[in-house]
């Protein structure tokens, strides 16, 4: 008889992810191994209280943390694809679903090995991380995955 793929499903966003999957004795996906940003990855130079005031004036925005705000992404993008890339070389999936919204899609497959980019099975360009697994079936594209 023929075994079905492991198909494993990973839900991101940029401040969590989360590694989900079928088993055969839950109704549910069950979830594997969570993720958050490493504290120190896109921090910074200088300390946390650092603060530039005298930039912003009248009439002339802040600017924010755009930039900051980019590099945690991309380090926390980066550490996702990291723990793909060990999960896909164990042999812990044989196709990977990617559940994110399109910045953070692009950022992880850009990081993924040449195997774990291949194994991609589908993509939901959507931030799922707040729904429970009970409500993932209604998003993917074939809810049999799950």
């Amino acid at each position: 008889m023929l075994r079905a793929p492991r198909i494993r499903i990973l839900l991101a966003s940029g401040a969590r992810a989360r590694f989900v999957e079928r088993r055969l004795d839950h109704p549910d996906p069950v979830t594997l191994e969570e993720l958050t940003p490493h504290p120190h990855h896109g921090a910074g130079h200088g300390p946390a209280s650092a603060s530039f005031e005298h930039a912003a004036g009248p009439g002339r925005g802040s600017g924010g943390d755009r930039g900051d705000s980019a590099r945690r992404v991309r380090a926390f993008a980066v550490q996702i694809a990291e723990a793909v890339n060990a999960q896909f070389k164990k042999g812990d999936f044989e196709r990977l679903g990617l559940v994110c919204p399109p910045r953070m899609m692009r950022e992880i497959r850009d990081h993924l090995t040449e195997g774990a980019r291949a194994a991609i099975h589908f993509e939901v360009p959507k931030d799922l991380t707040k729904y429970g697994n009970h409500q993932l079936r209604e998003w993917l594209p074939n809810p049999q995955m799950v």
